[in-house]
């Protein structure tokens, strides 16, 4: 299991392979893309009632405010993500391509390991959710990824339905461990 001190959020999750593996390896969140759901009320309600443990969350980089306040009818959320602040009382993670103060957590995309370094030293740092996807996994040492709100791993596709190979993952995840 991830130590508690440092907060994994598994993003754009798209199917119950990911999201099954995810949960048990104790991530913190677990955010369902919406945006690539043919029925996105129906697969997000399925894929959470398949899993415990983290906080589920919806993600969209492309619902408006109406578009939220419309699934949220549907779907009470604990919390959302999405690509701007919206004027809506679920609290939310929101994008961006750099670190910002803001009210809600701020998930950035880390381009390579001297930024991550870098951004580590911002006054900011304790609100923001840094998505290492990109970044060399075995690379990193359980310092530079604490220190933050959290971090993101994203899913992928599955090789065929209902498999996929998650042997890079599981050295990170065992390395947290340690």
């Amino acid at each position: 299991m991830i130590p508690e001190h440092i907060r994994v959020k598994a993003g754009a999750i798209t199917h119950l392979t990911d999201a099954r593996y995810f949960a048990a390896m104790g991530v913190y969140w677990l955010g369902i893309d919406i945006d690539s759901l043919a029925h996105p009320v129906q697969e997000y309600q399925e894929i959470k009632d398949w899993v415990e443990g983290p906080i589920i969350l919806p993600e969209s980089t492309q619902y408006s405010q109406s578009d939220w306040e419309e699934f949220l009818g549907f779907v009470p959320c604990e919390l959302i993500q999405c690509s701007k602040l919206m004027d809506i009382t679920t609290p939310q993670i929101v994008t961006s391509s750099h670190p910002t103060e803001s009210r809600a957590h701020t998930l950035v995309s880390v381009p390579d390991v001297s930024t991550l370094d870098a951004w580590r030293a911002s006054p900011a740092a304790s609100h923001m959710i840094v998505d290492i996807t990109a970044l060399p996994l075995d690379l990193l040492t359980v310092d530079q990824i604490t220190g933050w709100a959290g971090i993101q791993i994203c899913g992928s596709d599955e090789e065929k339905l209902g498999y996929k190979s998650y042997d890079e993952l599981d050295d990170f995840f065992e390395r947290l461990e340690e």
